[in-house]
């Protein structure tokens, strides 16, 4: 992956081989994108989230709210 906002092209070469180049890669858990936005990174976490949620809610829909709190802050907060 290159990184830089103007994103030249620049092939690199291994021998005769061209080295295939990414817009996207996933480092230590963060989507990189080659222009440093975290776009897909955002995107990807708030649909984990949404889908979490989404999951609390058919399931503790006759739950105390003391108890959805405790699952929010345990399941979704942390994502």
């Amino acid at each position: 992956m290159q990184i830089d906002r103007k994103s030249p092209d620049i092939r690199i070469k291994l021998g005769d081989d061209v080295i295939p180049t990414s817009n996207i890669i996933k480092f230590l858990g963060v989507c990189i994108q080659s222009k440093l936005k975290c776009n897909p990174h955002i995107t990807k976490l708030t649909a984990k989230a949404n889908r979490s949620l989404g999951v609390l809610h058919r399931n503790l829909a006759e739950a105390p709210l003391k108890t959805k709190l405790i699952a929010y802050k345990t399941h979704i907060q942390p994502i």
